[in-house]
Order: structure tokens, then sequence, then C-alpha cells
């Protein structure tokens, strides 16, 4: 018996009661109905991943999905040991580099967040445009960046992998038409 928490959500037709995985797969007049969203927790499996038969679904489609999310699951849980040593390779090696070094033309942006602080809904915080913030690393690690990105991605919700150990430098330029107690354009190595 395998003991996950799989959670499949599922769209049924409130006209016609046809249930389906999600809304395009009703097909082209999809958008011609009412649809109520249905979500089902399944926790036991059998040893070969298929939904326990006191759990299973009356919708094999609903069955099939969550076996399905189960054998991922599964599958970058057996990729943890790896990925978390690859991982840890690719930030020494960006965490190596002397980034105060390097000029900033020479820095790609590998991510850009805005801030989404409460601030901004205050009567000081409305006359101003949200922060930006680019997020950066040299350009002859991008490519090792991006990699362990894609891994740390994959394990993001895995509570055991380790994030602190994959954790990297980055350069990070915060753009704003306000003061934060910084100056306008921020520089800081994170």
């Amino acid at each position: 018996m395998i003991n996950r928490t799989i959670k499949v959500t599922y769209v049924v037709n409130r006209e016609t009661k046809e249930a389906k995985l999600n809304y395009l797969d009703f097909g082209e007049d999809w958008l011609n109905y009412e649809y109520g969203e249905v979500t089902v927790t399944f926790t036991k499996f059998t040893n070969k991943g298929k939904v326990s038969k006191t759990e299973a679904s009356h919708h094999e489609f609903v069955n099939a999905e969550a076996e399905r999310l189960l054998a991922e699951q599964l599958q970058i849980e057996a990729d943890r040991e790896e990925d978390q040593k690859r991982a840890n390779e690719i930030a020494k090696i960006i965490n190596a580099i002397d980034y105060e070094q390097i000029p900033l033309e020479e820095f790609v942006s590998i991510k850009t967040k805005q801030s989404r602080s409460k601030w901004y809904n205050t009567l000081a915080g409305s006359r101003s445009l949200p922060s930006i913030y680019d997020y950066m690393v040299p350009k002859s690690v991008e490519d090792l960046v991006l990699e362990l990105r894609i891994i740390r991605k994959k394990h993001q919700n895995d509570w055991k992998f380790d994030f602190f150990d994959c954790d990297y430098q980055k350069l990070v330029r915060r753009y704003a038409d306000h003061e934060n107690g910084t100056p306008e354009i921020l520089i800081e190595l994170h």
C-alpha cells in the first residue's frame, strides 16, 4: 500500500452533468455552459500505483489522473538524490565566482518580479508603481543557472529536497519610482 495525498480537480457541466478533466475537454462549445469544479482527494494506492478500490472515483479519468500524479511524485522522489547532488555541484560553481569583479554589462537577467507589497494599497503607496526586481547572474554561468532553476522547480513540493544547500548568489537590481530606504536603482548581491 502506498500512502500519499493526491488531489484531482475535475469539471462538471451543470446542465448535462457530464464530467471532464478540464474545460477544454468539452469541445468547441464549452463556453456555452456553466460548470462546477469537484476536487477529490486520494490517500491510498496499491503497490502498483493504482487507486485503492475503497477510494476509487466512479469516473475512470479521475482515477487515471490520480495515478499519473502519483507516478510523477514517485519519480521526483526517486530522482531526489541525483538531482540534489547535481544542484549542489552547480551552486558551488556559481558561488565560487567573484561577482564584484565582473562588469555589470556582463550580467544577464534570469528572473524579473514585481513587488506585491500591501504598501501600494495605502494612501502613501498609491501614488507609486510597484518596484521591479531584476535577478541577474554572469553570462558565463547562465546555462548552469537555468539548469539549476529547472532542478529546483522540479522539487518545489518535495520537502526533503535541500534548497539551502543549492542556493546560489545573484545580483538583484531594483527599479522604483520611490525610495524604500535605498536608492532608486539598487544593486545587491544575494
